[in-house]
């Protein structure tokens, strides 16, 4: 039988602080995939493309081109 006091149970201290911790890392971790993201398109855009490229050197544009909207679609999650 549970009571009502049971399932308000409050968290002590020493457990809100670890979820705080954890919670801080995950955001951690997120800004520097979302800064290495930036940072790569940034790079993948100052290359440029060369409008006298060979076939191979389009068809590679096209999986940079492929990539980047990867990239871009993460960076917006």
């Amino acid at each position: 039988m549970s009571t009502n006091q049971d399932n308000n149970q409050r968290y002590s201290r020493e457990e809100l602080a670890e979820f705080e911790n954890i919670i801080l890392e995950k955001l951690t971790n997120a800004r520097k995939e979302v800064t290495f993201i930036k940072e790569t398109l940034s790079r993948r855009n100052d290359s440029g493309t060369d409008n006298t490229a060979s076939p191979t050197k389009v068809l590679e544009d096209g999986a940079d081109t492929a990539e980047k909207e990867s990239m871009n679609q993460l960076a917006s999650r």
